[in-house]
C-alpha cells in the first residue's frame, strides 16, 4: 500500500504509510462476575461485535535504518480504524443494547527486516 519515504541520511529515513486491509474480525469484551460493590445486569457485561469483512484504514508513521551490508530494519506503528462500522452484527447483555463504537479502533506496531537494493 502507499508509503512515502523521505531519506534523511544514507542510512536513515522517515516514512508515512496509509495502508488499507480487510478480513473477518470479531471484537469480544466482557467483565468478571459481579462484585460486592456492584451487582445487576449492567455491572457484568459481554459484548461481541462481528464483521464478516471488516475494512481497516491505517495511519502508519515509521523510520528505516539501512546498514552497509544492505540489511534494512523498518520500525513502524500507528492507529487503525474500521471503515465500515455499520456492517457489524452485535450481541450484548446490556439492558440498553449494544454500545455503538467499541472495537473499531486499534493501535499496532512492528519491525520488519529485509535487504534494500
Amino acid at each position: 500500500m502507499p508509503r512515502l519515504r523521505l531519506p534523511l541520511t544514507p542510512w536513515l529515513a522517515v516514512g508515512l504509510g496509509v495502508p488499507v486491509s480487510l478480513g473477518p474480525y470479531i471484537y469480544d469484551a466482557r467483565t468478571p462476575q459481579s462484585t460486592d460493590v456492584c451487582s445487576g445486569p449492567n455491572c457484568t457485561y459481554h459484548v461481541t461485535r462481528t464483521w464478516n469483512m471488516a475494512v481497516w484504514g491505517h495511519i502508519e508513521p515509521g523510520f528505516d535504518l539501512r546498514f552497509p551490508n544492505g540489511l534494512q530494519a523498518r520500525f513502524y506503528g500507528g492507529g487503525s480504524k474500521v471503515l465500515n462500522p455499520h456492517d457489524a452484527t452485535c450481541a450484548s447483555n446490556f439492558s440498553y443494547g449494544c454500545p455503538s463504537r467499541v472495537g473499531e479502533e486499534r493501535l499496532y506496531g512492528g519491525v520488519a527486516f529485509g535487504y534494500a537494493f
